[in-house]
């Protein structure tokens, strides 16, 4: 558990910077730089979780 908390501190912080300037009412919000790292991060954290059982 320490490392999945080591590694979704830091990425669960970035995904909610991301997140207050992405505008999700706009539909090419994922065709933007912001909206591709936030999917990434978000996929990153769900494979984390899964694999920490959570």
């Amino acid at each position: 558990m320490d490392e999945y908390n080591r590694r979704a501190t830091p990425r669960l912080a970035a995904i909610d910077r991301l997140a207050q300037k992405i505008d999700f009412s706009s539909h090419d919000w994922r065709n933007t730089p912001e909206g591709e790292r936030y999917d990434r991060l978000m996929r990153e954290q769900n494979e984390d979780e899964v694999a920490a059982g959570l």
